[in-house]
């Protein structure tokens, strides 16, 4: 599993054919990335509104295929994940996401060869670079 890419707002959101291929880590890497992009703060108004909202939108996607893979129960990353985009914590999307690298189990992806391998753990979130 690939580090924490920067999400920057529902342009970056995937197709949902993609969403509907991916296991429950991909979904929560998605979903990590939506936490973390979301909770970035503006230094001209303190917060973004706007991006908030994209990020919870995104999320509550990202739930529906959790819940699909889960039997009809919403995914516990995805349950902490909104509480952390409402409190505007990143630190919170942080600590879930070394949960998820306990608790789930993640799959890496060969693309080439079209079939799911074992992957090793993902790796943390990586902090933006200015």
């Amino acid at each position: 599993m690939q580090p924490v890419y920067a999400w920057s707002g529902k342009h970056e959101n995937k197709p949902i054919a993609d969403l509907e291929r991916m296991i429950e880590g991909e979904l929560a890497h998605e979903a990590v990335a939506a936490c973390r992009g979301s909770t970035a703060v503006d230094p001209a108004t303190g917060s973004s509104p706007a991006l908030q909202k994209d990020g919870l939108s995104y999320l509550n996607t990202l739930s529906r295929y959790g819940r699909r893979l889960n039997r009809g129960t919403t995914p516990w990353w995805s349950i902490a994940m909104y509480k952390a985009i409402q409190a505007g914590d990143k630190s919170q999307c942080d600590t879930i996401w070394q949960r998820v690298a306990e608790d789930v189990s993640i799959e890496g992806v060969n693309r080439e060869e079209g079939q799911r391998e074992q992957g090793p753990s993902p790796a943390p979130p990586q902090q933006p670079t200015q």
